[in-house]
């Protein structure tokens, strides 16, 4: 089993202590989508001024991967990272500016 995190840990107080709990309680690993601080989307989001998006902390997709692996404790797991969501393409990218962040942070 794993833990998984949907467009969540934008908006917690300390998803350093929210990481290292999903971490005890996963036998496998950690899923993560967030939001890319990185992306138009994330420009755009992080202008508006309506709630929740005053509260959110958006990550870039080396700020995620730093992250989740520092929370892990003990041996460092292995990370993949896409993202997806770039304008007028289907599927998920390596570049680090898609809208949308896709980590799998799995035990080894």
């Amino acid at each position: 089993m794993s833990s998984l995190f949907i467009t969540s840990l934008e908006f917690v107080d300390d998803p350093r202590v929210a990481l290292a709990e999903a971490w005890r309680v996963a036998r496998r690993g950690i899923l993560v989508g967030a939001l890319n601080r990185h992306s138009l989307l994330g420009h755009s989001l992080l202008r508006r001024s309506d709630p929740p998006w005053p509260a959110a902390t958006l990550y870039t997709a080396g700020e995620l991967r730093r992250l989740v692996s520092g929370t892990a404790g003990g041996h460092p797991p292995l990370v993949r990272v896409r993202t997806t969501l770039w304008p007028g393409w289907q599927g998920s990218l390596r570049l680090p500016w898609g809208g949308f962040i896709a980590l799998a942070a799995l035990r080894r």
